[in-house]
């Protein structure tokens, strides 16, 4: 059986360059979750408050 031997070098820059993790729900704690749901009811039952004075 015939050895297929590698003469190229295993380069690993050539994809992409790794970047930063952006903004995910899902890595925030729970009381945060919380946080941003309570703000935004509270921003939401403002408007219609507003809306309906």
């Amino acid at each position: 059986m015939e050895q297929h031997t590698h003469d190229h070098a295993h380069d690993h820059r050539h994809g992409p360059a790794p970047r930063a993790a952006g903004f995910s729900l899902l890595r925030l704690s729970a009381l945060q979750r919380l946080g941003i749901v309570a703000v935004a009811l509270v921003l939401l039952w403002g408007g219609v408050h507003w809306a309906l004075s």
